[in-house]
């Protein structure tokens, strides 16, 4: 009878949404076999595609642990991104810029879901999984190009804009418990994040002991026309600006002879 009624809510969903359902219980019907201290999870979609019409992409992250575990899902980038800063000050009656220094060494995106409060995590253990409030692991990492007596100031005000920006961010009660045992986790890539792999760490937490994690990765690349103008630009520079050059003459020829109402006779 349970499989009868799984068949016939199945036939309600999308064919895509099959696919996926079916992915992540093949993906689950190895948990038995996980050793101690492990968590089986499982990240959907894995790869992502960004085209003309991409807008960003929900990521969902199915696993399982023990039950009455504290769940903690982290997302980050396995690349690092380098970032200029610029600090403003008044000269006379004008506000310029007065400094710049790169942030390096820091990942481009950094989120963390909780199933729970961040405070009924250990502090030990937010700071040995880089997930507390704080962001002190990124910042402890954290370097400025050139090295300058306010690169903490610098480096505080990168995480500030990261925060405005939605790209990084603490957010507790948001990883979802199923039945004890399954967990769930959502997040969104946006559309102006950097292309490359993406890192989702997740960990479990009970009695004040770390007792299990485990990790999926998610490739963000572009295909079509967006692929091949990104390849022209990074191989080819010199024909790229060109192109460029040619497309925005035209472009400006075109619009001229619309206003103009065409031809002449």
């Amino acid at each position: 009878m349970k499989e009868i009624a799984l068949y016939h809510k199945l036939r309600k969903v999308s064919f895509k949404s099959k696919i996926y359902f079916l992915l992540i219980m093949f993906n689950f019907s190895f948990l038995s076999a996980s050793h101690a201290g492990e968590l089986a999870v499982s990240s959907i979609p894995e790869q992502i595609y960004i085209t003309l019409k991409y807008a960003g992409e929900k990521i969902t992250l199915f696993g399982e642990s023990e039950e009455g575990a504290h769940i903690i899902v982290k997302m980050t980038s396995m690349e690092d991104e380098k970032l200029k800063l610029s600090k403003k000050g008044k000269r006379g009656i004008f506000w310029i810029n007065v400094k710049s220094l790169e942030i390096v060494n820091v990942p481009s995106i950094y989120l963390v879901h909780t199933s729970g409060k961040m405070s009924d995590i250990p502090k030990d253990i937010q700071r040995r999984i880089g997930a507390d409030k704080d962001y002190s692991t990124v910042k402890s990492m954290a370097r400025t190009n050139p090295e300058d007596p306010e690169t903490k100031i610098f480096i505080d005000g990168y995480v500030k804009l990261k925060e405005e920006q939605g790209l990084y961010a603490i957010r507790e009660d948001s990883v979802k418990i199923i039945k004890g045992r399954l967990f769930k986790s959502e997040f969104f890539m946006p559309s102006h994040v950097p292309v490359g792999s993406y890192r989702v760490d997740s960990y479990a937490v009970k009695e004040n002991t770390l007792i299990a994690s485990g990790s999926a990765e998610i490739k963000l690349g572009k295909v079509g026309i967006e692929s091949w103008v990104t390849d022209l630009a990074m191989e080819n520079g010199l024909f790229y600006g060109i192109m460029s050059v040619m497309i925005a003459l035209l472009a400006g020829i075109g619009v001229g002879f619309i206003f103009k109402g065409g031809p002449s006779h």
